[in-house]
């Protein structure tokens, strides 16, 4: 009854993930931030201990791994 999360087990924060995203994909253009929205999660990370010990779950990639191959992918299916 419990979810088992599938994930590389990092911790990383949102701002990095954009930055990630926009250096793969070659975005030139810059981040606005509104500090007026109401204050949301900084930081992301998924315990992965209950996907390792059911399902024996190791992941083949890192997060950066697997954000890259997934921008790769979009970018070959849907162009740039």
């Amino acid at each position: 009854d419990k979810p088992i999360n599938i994930a590389t087990g990092e911790r990383f924060t949102v701002k990095n993930t954009i930055e990630l995203i926009m250096k793969h994909m070659d975005y030139p253009g810059r981040v606005v931030w509104d500090y007026n929205k109401p204050d949301g999660q900084f930081m992301r990370y998924y315990d992965t201990t209950r996907a390792k010990k059911y399902l024996k779950f190791e992941p083949e990639y890192t997060f950066e791994e697997g954000l890259t191959k997934t921008i790769k992918w979009f970018i070959n299916e849907y162009g740039s």
